[in-house]
Parts: structure tokens; sequence; C-alpha cells
């Protein structure tokens, strides 16, 4: 057998290159088995500092501080009427059951919001002047309707919105703000809907 050429050398990578790439490949992975089961088994929430037993409870729900603004463009609608069987669905899948969460990791203490009980009161305000309508002579306004009044009035004071409205004249006919800077509903519904679940499966465990 010739003897190999004394040319010819294989070109070997240092010992630092290698150590290197099989650490990080090392790293890659972990990082990866890391995030998926992060993914797949987050963190549970960090523990709240309110027992929610009798009074102490948060002022407010706090996903308040992740909501972001949004625009709601003030127009006519033909949803939301007074007195249409569409209208009655529509009413009530605004405030899904019942508008109803749960807080507190031991407690699971039902609360609602105060947006849902504005709409709900809306609701409630509606239905009934469907029904004064139908009565001879018109019936009276319920506790319930009464209490919904004050409230929603209250509510409109707390909330001292100062959005420029129009003034109505003939040449205006639509005085409303086009466009209104609102807090993301959709967020609120969005954790409502999670809340509701989470107790559905603490339930049945």
């Amino acid at each position: 057998m010739n003897p190999p050429n004394s040319n010819f050398s294989l070109w070997r990578a240092p010992p630092t290159l290698f150590t290197f790439v099989i650490t990080l490949m090392i790293l890659l992975k972990l990082g990866g088995t890391l995030y998926l089961h992060h993914i797949l088994h987050p963190l549970p929430d960090p523990p709240s500092p309110f027992t929610f037993v009798g009074s102490d409870y948060p002022r407010l729900w706090p996903i308040a501080e992740s909501q972001q603004k949004v625009l709601m463009s003030s127009e006519e609608s033909t949803h939301y009427q007074l007195d249409t069987h569409q209208a009655d669905m529509e009413w009530r899948e605004l405030i899904p059951e019942n508008g109803t969460i749960y807080l507190g990791t031991a407690e699971q203490r039902p609360f609602s919001i105060s947006m849902f009980h504005q709409l709900r009161c809306l609701d409630l305000i509606r239905t009934e002047l469907l029904s004064a309508h139908k009565t001879q002579p018109p019936s009276s306004p319920s506790e319930l309707n009464r209490h919904c009044f004050n409230y929603l009035r209250q509510m409109s004071l707390c909330r001292a919105d100062t959005t420029l409205i129009q003034v109505l004249n003939p040449d205006n006919p639509h005085p409303f703000a086009n466009i209104a800077v609102c807090n993301d509903w959709e967020h609120v519904y969005e954790q409502v809907l999670l809340n509701q679940q989470s107790y559905r499966e603490k339930v049945c465990v």
C-alpha cells in the first residue's frame, strides 16, 4: 500500500469551535423546551393582595390596567331596538351568563361589573316601557326600574364625559360626535369569558 500523500491532509476544526457549537445547540434545545412548557403550562397568576372576603376586594377589576383605548363611531343602527324579537336576543347577548365573574383563588366569589349593570338597567327600562304600553292603565315603574334610572344618572355624573357635542340646529340634524374614544370593551368581554370558563372548569373538578 502506498503511503498517503504528504501534501493531502484533512481540515480539522479547533476543539473550541466544536465546544461552542455543541453548547449553542444545547442552549437552543433547552430554550425551546422551556418555551413550550410555558405555553402548555403557563405560570399561575401572582397571588392577589386581597382575600375577597367581606369588603376586602379591589375597587376595579385588575384587567383595567391592560385595557387599550379604541374608537367608536356614533351612528344609527338597526340593532338593539326597543320592540323586536331580534332586539330581545341582542340585549341578552350583551350580558353573557348574567355578567357574573368569579374572583379570589379560594373564595371564587361572584361579582359583576358596572358596564354589565348599566346594560342590564337599559334592558330593564326597555322591557318595562314595552310592558307599560300593553296594559291599560299603564303599569307603574317597578322599584328596580327606579333604581336603574338613578344608577344610570349617577354613572353619567361619575364618568363626567367632557366630549364636545354640537348643539342641535337646522343645519346639523345629527349633533352627536362622529368618533368617541373608549375603553376596549371587546377586551373586557374576552376576559369575562375566560373567567367564566375557568370557573366552570374548577367547579367540574
